[in-house]
């Protein structure tokens, strides 16, 4: 997905003893923009900082509890937690390219495993046809599909995509290419553009809408 972020949530799971020894930088590398997660929490208020255990938390803007003080027990910085730095500084920026979680461990005698992190993005836009995907990802973005169903990966989303032979336009090459599998229990094919696993008149009704127009996700009747 290249949405373009109006905001940023990040999960990390990791499995280490004593994590006030801890650092956890998040970098988008496209961008160059970075934003510290945490930074060995306890210290320099403590001088060797938290000595419980393991991470499970997601950093939210938005959570009032401050991972700087953070100091509990399974997980020892659990929950949702503030970040150190700020994640609006993603703004704006798109979704699209390659994220790097930089984890440092700053003193020796501990060790850990960094399980598993993620982000959690919510988009800068709009959701026209209302299915709960946002117009900036959604390849179909006139017209509900929130199962975002592209059997020829294409990048349009079936049932905004009638233009069977992918030559850029809705004719009648489509339509006769259609009408071989009418009435059939297609599958999951490109002819069956409702996604209702049959090719019927509920398929043939979309082409109307789309004939001598390119198919496309603003594209509707």
């Amino acid at each position: 997905n290249t949405g373009t972020l109006a905001s940023l949530i990040v999960s990390v799971d990791a499995a280490h003893t004593y994590v006030g020894d801890l650092s956890l930088t998040l970098v988008h590398e496209d961008t160059g923009t970075s934003v510290v997660l945490m930074d060995r929490p306890g210290v320099p208020a403590t001088t060797f900082g938290c000595s419980a255990d393991d991470i499970g938390a997601d950093f939210d803007d938005d959570s009032a509890v401050v991972v700087e003080t953070l100091c509990g027990s399974n997980p020892a910085i659990g929950g949702s937690v503030n970040p150190e730095g700020t994640l609006a500084d993603f703004a704006g920026e798109s979704l699209g390219g390659t994220w790097r979680l930089d984890v440092s461990d700053g003193a020796g005698g501990d060790i850990g495993t960094l399980n598993e992190w993620c982000l959690l993005p919510s988009f800068d836009g709009t959701d026209t046809d209302g299915d709960g995907v946002d117009d900036s990802v959604d390849n179909c973005s006139a017209v509900a599909n929130p199962d975002q169903r592209d059997t020829n990966g294409d990048g349009f989303g079936n049932i905004c995509d009638p233009d069977l032979d992918n030559n850029g336009v809705v004719n009648f090459l489509d339509i006769n290419a259609w009408v071989a599998t009418f009435n059939t229990a297609c599958g999951d094919v490109d002819e069956d553009l409702n996604g209702d696993g049959v090719c019927n008149f509920g398929d043939y009704a979309i082409f109307p809408g789309f004939f001598l127009q390119p198919p496309g996700p603003g594209a509707v009747e």
